[in-house]
């Protein structure tokens, strides 16, 4: 009798193996009454995913199988939630359960972000960066503190407009930058050559970019993590722990700034510095020191671009529509004059410039499918079966370009918003779906909102923006085709941007060498 070649024997124990995984996943699959779409052993619904826009792909599915919509990518049971009703009814009003996140192989566990985004929902470090977070950032005393550093950083934005126009991506990004930098570190970035800026953006910058196949797989397979760098196909692994040198120099670089500047008495007032001398104070500098860096890292890397995405989606919205910009110097004339710049106090007599700000954020949709909660117990929604540890997806660009609730959605239209009574303004704001869901809500999201409002209403007031022309004098029109991927970002695109009379620059220069110091 012949033997039987090691490589059959092999072959056949695979072939075995995986029909009986298929056959306990088919089966544990069978149990589940979501509607979704159909899923193939071992793989689910990955094979049905496309390489970008995933936020389209699965508005489609919620057109045709309804919402909630149940997928299982490998074997990673995953909900998309795809309207605000089913948002708020679970993650809103069942929070205990839907608040947490899935596991992040990739972020948490090789590049070592150990964030307050990242973290799962009983973490004591959650808890802790959280609070702290909320109680400078959401605080009304607190926004208001800041006026004078965002008073000044929209100042230079504005001249820097004027001056430098064909750059004003840059400026933009410089804007964003120094804000979060001064506030958090009390630290002034005057340029974006500056060294903080340079190894701060280079560690947001990797991580956004280490979205491999292989990058994504070992999310779905942890084992891969344990895959040594010097082999081939580990090109991931290797992308991912140069990220995470750059993050721990970033984190450690701006933290041990502030405290040696505590120990000489040069530091000024900012978050970092306040929680290092409040942990001093308390004795627990020692077990609170990796907090401190990942919220104080947090508050830049979260805002960073989400922020400038938005507020150069606004310079995009302004070119392609230049009504719009009319309607809104037309009210900021009424309201402010020629004589002054627009405060924090005139925003409430600023309703169209609220409106344009609503619908810039609709429009862009900056964090498309928002950050994943994870159930963290089995759950039952209108007669459908959820399993715990289901990865929870929230289709934020599905929620602001729905026809129902937004008709002519992928328009620009900041009319939509006027004249709606407190109900329907309420349930067709998009801050309520932008800025996240229930318990993991954004914890800045007013402080944000100040520094676009500041910007978007001086730019408004000083400037005017329009079509640049090409070579033979004709107007160009910017494509609004924004990249696909975890943050939303516009096109890349030309414009031309003047000041609107030689008052405006008058006024924008006495202002800034009217600031002290």
């Amino acid at each position: 009798m012949s033997s039987v070649p090691p490589s059959s024997v092999y072959l056949a124990l695979l072939i075995l193996g995986a029909t009986l995984l298929a056959r306990r996943w088919g089966n544990k699959h069978n149990r589940e009454t979501l509607p979704g779409p159909k899923a193939i052993p071992l793989i689910g619904n990955i094979h049905q995913l496309p390489r970008e826009y995933l936020e389209q792909t699965f508005a489609q599915w919620a057109g045709k199988y309804g919402d909630p919509i149940f997928a299982r990518f490998f074997r990673t049971p995953t909900l998309i939630i795809n309207t605000q009703r089913v948002a708020r009814d679970l993650l809103e009003k069942k929070g205990a359960i839907y608040s947490s996140r899935p596991r992040t192989v990739l972020m948490s566990e090789i590049m070592e972000w150990f964030t307050v985004v990242l973290l799962p929902y009983d973490s004591e470090s959650r808890r802790r960066q959280r609070k702290w977070i909320q109680h400078a950032f959401n605080d009304k005393d607190a926004i208001i503190t800041h006026e004078p550093i965002r008073r000044r950083e929209t100042y230079k934005l504005l001249l820097s407009l004027m001056q430098e126009p064909e750059d004003f991506v840059t400026h933009v990004k410089r804007f964003v930058a120094a804000i979060l930098t001064e506030i958090t570190y009390g630290y002034t970035i005057t340029s974006l050559d500056d060294p903080w800026f340079v190894l701060m953006d280079k560690a947001v910058q990797g991580t956004g970019e280490g979205g491999s196949a292989a990058a994504v797989l070992v999310d779905f397979f942890p084992i891969m993590k344990h895959i040594p760098s010097w082999m081939p196909g580990a090109g991931f692994k290797r992308h991912a722990l140069a990220v995470k040198e750059d993050i721990r120099k970033a984190t450690q670089m701006t933290y041990y700034s502030v405290k040696d500047a505590l120990v000489a008495g040069t530091a000024r007032p900012s978050f970092a510095a306040a929680l290092i001398e409040d942990a001093q104070r308390n004795g627990t500098l020692a077990r609170h020191e990796l907090d401190i860096m990942a919220a104080s890292s947090t508050i830049y890397a979260a805002g960073m671009d989400t922020t400038r995405v938005v507020l150069i989606t606004f310079i995009l919205a302004m070119v392609l529509h230049p009504e719009v910009l009319r309607k809104a110097q037309a009210e900021v004339d009424l309201v402010v004059g020629a004589d002054r710049l627009p405060e924090p106090d005139d925003r409430e007599k600023l309703p169209y410039i609220e409106c344009l700000i609503k619908e810039t954020l609709r429009w862009c949709t900056p964090i498309p499918l928002g950050i994943p909660h994870c159930l963290t117990e089995d759950d039952n929604y209108e007669g459908y079966a959820i399993p715990k540890g289901s990865t929870v997806l929230t289709n934020i660009w599905a929620m602001t370009h729905d026809e129902e609730t937004y008709p002519d959605a992928f328009a620009f239209r900041p009319e939509r918003f006027i004249g709606v009574d407190s109900k329907t303004a309420d349930s067709t704001d998009p801050r309520a779906a932008i800025f996240g869901f229930g318990r993991r809500s954004c914890p800045g999201r007013y402080y944000a909102e100040a520094n676009v409002f500041m910007a978007v209403a001086s730019i408004v007031a000083t400037l005017h923006i329009s079509k640049a022309r090409d070579s033979r004098g004709e107007e160009v029109t910017p494509s609004t085709k924004f990249a696909s991927g975890l943050t939303r970002v516009p096109p890349t695109f030309v414009c031309t941007i003047v000041p609107r009379s030689p008052r405006a620059v008058g006024l924008v220069s006495e202002l800034l060498d009217g600031l002290p110091g």
